[in-house]
């Protein structure tokens, strides 16, 4: 597992927690599509295996066991026992306004005592702004147990190479840049661009544009302000079937995740 350092400017967001129950042979995180967001799942009672998007074992989680599940990768998790009880904190990390991968694999630990009660009282209690602290604050004391010094990941000299690329696609991604451009920007190449984004974002620079997009046009449809069509423009969309296409997928995924 390669853990990228938790940077002083990283910041947690948009935390959910929940519990369910799932039944022998049911999926969880499914494996057919990448995570939208950061996850620790734990075991309350049971066993489950967590599967990547072929369907292979990455390991094993028992009874009392945590998982942290980055975003952006396939993870699965197919249950076994009769009824299995999951505690889930789902949640983004973020760098600039974008999200920050801090790994590609899952991983596994036993949380320190007192998680399970509080991780509960957390779902139960109402909304309030003393719960978001609380819940912000139970992400940072997982992390705490994440990052201990037989786990860190120091070299994070590759994406240090490309993030000023990054900077000008994320603030300037209603505009055509051309990919080869950032990387010129960079001095490194654009299949070195290309890659080095994949591997930390979890998709490639086109594509992380066009989700951008998209987000920034759903707001300006949703304020009632503006026409589909002058938001789809301002976004950056040229063609306005392109759009349409992408972003009535846009709108079937995000029901999905709402619906989980």
């Amino acid at each position: 597992m390669q853990l990228k350092p938790f940077l002083l400017d990283c910041y947690i967001t948009d935390i959910s927690a929940g519990e369910v129950i799932r039944k022998r042979g049911t999926f969880g995180l499914s494996h057919t599509t990448k995570r939208e967001y950061d996850t620790f799942l734990y075991l309350k009672e049971g066993e489950l295996r967590l599967l990547n998007k072929q369907e292979k074992e990455y390991f094993r989680v028992y009874s009392k066991q945590c998982v942290y599940v980055p975003y952006g990768i396939y993870c699965g998790s197919l249950y076994s026992h009769m009824e299995n009880h999951v505690l889930m904190v789902a949640f983004r990390v973020m760098q600039n306004n974008v999200p920050y991968p801090l790994t590609d694999t899952p991983f596994m630990f036993e949380p320190t005592e007192g998680f399970e009660k509080s991780i509960c009282s957390l779902i139960s209690a109402p909304l309030s702004e003393e719960r978001i602290f609380r819940q912000r604050e139970l992400v940072y004391r997982l992390f705490q147990q994440v990052y201990t010094p037989e786990n860190r990941y120091e070299n994070e000299g590759k994406y240090t190479l490309i993030a000023p690329g990054v900077k000008i696609l994320v603030e300037n991604f209603n505009e055509n840049i051309p990919i080869s451009a950032l990387a010129d920007h960079c001095a490194v190449s654009e299949s070195y661009f290309r890659r080095v984004f994949k591997s930390y974002f979890g998709e490639n620079p086109l594509s992380y544009r066009n989700r951008l997009r998209l987000q920034s046009a759903h707001e300006l449809i949703i304020s009632g302000l503006v026409t589909a069509a002058e938001a789809s423009r301002r976004a950056g969309f040229s063609d306005p079937c392109y759009f349409s296409r992408l972003y009535k997928k846009y709108r079937t995924d995000e029901k999905k995740k709402s619906d989980q």
